[in-house]
Order: C-alpha cells, then structure tokens, then sequence
C-alpha cells in the first residue's frame, strides 16, 4: 500500500449505479483510524489524498470497521470522474440577424387587445386580456366545455376562422408568440420598457371533433363574446397583469418554413380596469 493506505484482493460485488444493477471488480482499500491518522479528532468528516487516471469513471463506497473487525453496512455509492481541462476552442460570432419588419398596415381591422372581464361570458378563473385572431359567426352554437375552451355546434376546423392578413393571401397569425410591454400612464409615469413573452409559440388550435360539434380543447385560446354578436377567437395573455396599468401587445409571426421571425403585428393597446 502507500500513503496510508492496505491494499487487500480485489472483489467482485454487485451495486446500482445510476438505476442499472451491475457486477462490478472493487479495489479494497482499508485506511487508518479515524482522528489518528487523518480526519479531524472526535469529528465524522475525513478525507484522503489518492492519484486518479484521468477521464475514467470511478465509482466508490465506504464502510466502518470496528475495533473487532466487525464491518459496518455499506455507504451509498458516489461516482466521479477526473477530466482534462478542455482547450478553448474558436470564438465563432452569432450570425447577426436583423429584426423583422414590423407590419405598418392594418392585419385586419378585428384584431385587437381586449380585457376579458365578467362581461365576456364561457370564460371562468381570472380576468385575462386575449387579442382576437379570429371569430365565428353568431349563429354557430357554442357551449361552455372548460376554462377558454367551448363546445362549437360547427364542424369547420378552428384554424379556419382565423383572421387572413390583409396584405398577405391567405396568410394568418399562426405560428405566433405573444408579448407585450407595459407603456406609461398617469398611475404608472415611469416603466421599464422591458417585453415579456406571455403566450407560448402556437401553431395550431388543439381541438376535437365528433358527428355534430367541434370541442376546443386548447387553455391558451378562449372562445368568448359578450352578450350577442360574433364568437370571437382569442389568443390569451398568459401572465399576470397589474390593475390600472396600460400595456402594448405585439404578435411575433414565425415563417411556416423555416420557422425564422417573419414580422411583428402591432395588436393594439390595453387598459387594465
């Protein structure tokens, strides 16, 4: 042995190491007493100094012995592994990219921020703001099915009845994320600037559907209206808001294809009551 340290036979003992039950060839290492030799005098934590080969994996467990050879259970197992420093490597620039264009002209005239108060009926929790994307007509019979979600006596998909951008053919606001900043007013003179994303990157509406109704199953859409005129389909602001603020909404599109920010659409301003 050196520094310390009896070298016995090596054996053979069967472990778990990260949730795989091997058989595994153990060095047995027996040190000498603790507070005597090495450690700290009346204290449990010790340590020991041992050359390690680098860039191996080695797995290790500890066991008391007694003054009558009497051998304690096993610890837990710990596995390490002693590696080389990398070599910094190239420093390669982000490719600069510019920002979007943000769409000047008006998407369509519907689209717009609104508080979805208690006025908004199908709607239950807590007051949200949505941004409507889309509507269905007022004779389509809907049914509350879940928070922002209803039942639609129609079996047009939902996508469907998204807004179409007014200055590209066919072209909605899905792919989208939604953000927002929160912009001065008398209760709130001075705010940060800062945009935070409040919705998730949306793609597609989550819905099902049966012989009669379409179910909208998706928590980040609400299908809402007040008390008579289009259903409309909202896009959810996901994040809190703090009363008496006012805040500026911006949808982020993606291109379909190579899902790179394609433009931002201004979608209008919010007063929150």
């Amino acid at each position: 042995g050196t520094s310390g340290y009896t070298i016995q036979s090596t054996n053979q003992l069967t472990v778990v190491v990260g949730g795989v039950t091997n058989a595994l060839d153990f060095g047995i290492y027996r040190t000498g007493r603790i507070g005597t030799t090495f450690g700290s005098a009346g204290s449990p934590e010790f340590f020991l100094n041992s050359l390690v080969s680098l860039d191996r994996d080695y797995t290790v467990m500890v066991r008391a012995i007694g003054v009558a050879e009497i051998t304690g259970p096993w610890s837990n197992i710990e596995t390490f592994r002693w590696s080389t420093v990398p070599t910094a490597g190239p420093d390669v620039p982000w490719p600069a990219r510019g920002m979007p264009k943000v769409q000047t002209e008006l998407f369509h005239p519907d689209l717009d921020a609104v508080f979805l108060g208690s006025n908004y009926i199908h709607l239950e929790g807590a007051e949200r703001v949505g941004i409507r994307i889309g509507e269905f007509s007022p004779n389509i019979g809907v049914e509350k099915e879940k928070s922002h979600s209803g039942q639609l006596f129609d079996l047009t998909p939902p996508m469907d009845h998204l807004f179409i951008n007014a200055t590209v053919v066919g072209q909605t606001v899905m792919p989208c994320v939604l953000y927002r900043y929160q912009l001065a007013n008398s209760l709130y003179p001075t705010v940060s600037g800062d945009v935070a994303q409040v919705s998730p990157l949306m793609e597609e509406i989550a819905y099902g559907t049966n012989a009669v109704s379409v179910t909208v199953y998706d928590s980040f859409i609400g299908i809402t209206r007040k008390d008579s005129g289009n259903w409309g389909v909202y896009l959810i602001d996901t994040q809190p808001v703090v009363r008496g603020a006012k805040y500026q909404y911006l949808i982020m599109r993606f291109d379909e294809k190579t899902k790179e920010l394609d433009r931002i659409i201004p979608a209008g301003t919010v007063s929150i009551p």
